[in-house]
């Protein structure tokens, strides 16, 4: 099998969702992927400059040093089309294709090389679509012979405005009539497309960790079951991106109610990029750290006894399902969280407390810290990338063809 993976991130960046997909690929059918980032989807804007310095000054870990391991073998390859950020203008799509004249022919070798050994093979190739932009319809107009897999993982136009937003909205409807499955990663995105297309499936985000981790996270399972209920000086903390969705009047209330239910010493730690300006009144108790590895990730949690997940309600995060939570529940922790797209649709006994009961005082901090959240032993494989992606029937029904 081979797969062309147009994907949203870099390859060399921390693992998320397109990485574990193409991981998946080449354990469950020894497929060769050809990896092809695009140029900017959107016009640049004057804030992009500031958010750069912003970025710099609280340090960002280099892509590079969280790259996974597998990303240097020879079944996976590397292409970043050239381009200028003027995707959203005719003009600006005509001139980025005209550069993608030699990316064509070196995808083409790449895609025919050994139809001589393979036979029918060829017919097991794939355009996987992670991002709608006009490299995807570029590469359907170039091999209009191969399937398409389209994954929505997030409502990509809400992220953008004016210009930019309807186009990547036209790129969502065009790809939608082209592609041969869909398959998307929240609920509120399923409702969304079943509406527009049948060969529509489910695929929630999921959970990374390897074996020996998810031993050690055994082992501190344990050991917290043990544990006094007794906190008297509880750490919060959330690890992510720290963008415009996150919700800075959630923690400020957060320390005025850990404060009036007589919690006198508390630390809300708040780990990860910066992508928006962070308040300069912040209380004293929050603590904002650096971006860490993910491996590192499973140590910060050790440390943590409630994960917050403090992000505003927009369209947005209407359709999100964030990873963090999975990730938050497999370390047996308590999620607060505000009110917002698949989070809205868990509860207490998902181990799911929200900001809005906390602040109204319908549940106390004491309460869910007392609360028992340790997962279910089947957590870890029912959520597991894996798992998740096995839904997919289009891949197995393909090879079964072939």
């Amino acid at each position: 099998m081979k797969v062309i993976y147009l994907s949203p991130v870099p390859l060399q960046s921390f693992a998320q969702r397109p990485h574990h997909f193409v991981h998946w690929l080449r354990k469950a059918f020894t497929a060769e992927v050809l990896w092809i980032e695009t140029p900017p989807i959107r016009f640049p804007r004057w804030s992009d400059l500031s958010l750069m310095a912003a970025s710099a000054s609280v340090g960002t870990a280099r892509g590079g040093e969280q790259t996974q391991s597998w990303v240097h073998e020879p079944w996976i390859v590397r292409l970043r089309l050239p381009g200028l950020p003027f995707e959203p203008s005719s003009i600006g799509r005509t001139i980025n294709q005209l550069a993608w004249g030699p990316s064509r022919a070196r995808i083409a070798r790449w895609l025919y090389s050994g139809l001589g050994r393979r036979g029918r093979g060829y017919s097991k190739a794939w355009l996987v679509v992670g991002r709608p932009c006009h490299a995807a319809l570029w590469l359907h107009q170039c091999f209009p012979e191969l399937s398409v897999v389209y994954d929505v993982m997030d409502d990509m136009a809400a992220f953008y405005h004016g210009a930019s937003s309807n186009w990547v909205r036209q790129c969502d409807n065009a790809l939608v009539g082209i592609a041969s499955d869909i398959m998307v990663s929240s609920k509120k995105l399923l409702q969304r497309y079943q509406q527009r297309t049948q060969n529509c499936h489910f695929v929630p985000n999921g959970l990374a960790i390897s074996e020996g981790r998810l031993g050690d996270l055994r082992t501190m399972l344990e050991i917290r079951k043990g544990q006094s209920a007794k906190h008297k000086h509880p750490v919060f903390g959330y690890i992510g991106s720290i963008a415009a969705w996150f919700d800075w009047l959630l923690i400020v209330e957060l320390c005025r109610r850990l404060k009036s239910e007589g919690f006198q010493r508390f630390t809300i730690k708040l780990i990860g990029p910066i992508h928006v300006e962070v308040p300069k009144d912040l209380p004293h108790e929050v603590i904002i750290k650096p971006p860490i590895s993910q491996e590192m990730i499973w140590d910060e949690l050790e440390k943590f006894d409630i994960a917050l997940i403090p992000f505003k309600q927009t369209q947005l995060t209407e359709s999100v399902d964030p990873v963090k939570f999975y990730e938050y529940r497999a370390a047996g922790l308590p999620v607060l969280s505000s009110h917002f797209g698949d989070m809205a649709l868990r509860n207490e006994s998902d181990g799911v407390y929200f900001f809005e009961a906390v602040l109204k005082g319908q549940i106390t901090i004491e309460a869910i810290l007392l609360a028992n959240s340790i997962p279910d032993a089947s957590f870890y494989n029912n959520h597991c990338w894996s798992t998740r992606f096995a839904r997919l029937v289009c891949f197995k029904e393909t090879l079964s063809t072939t």
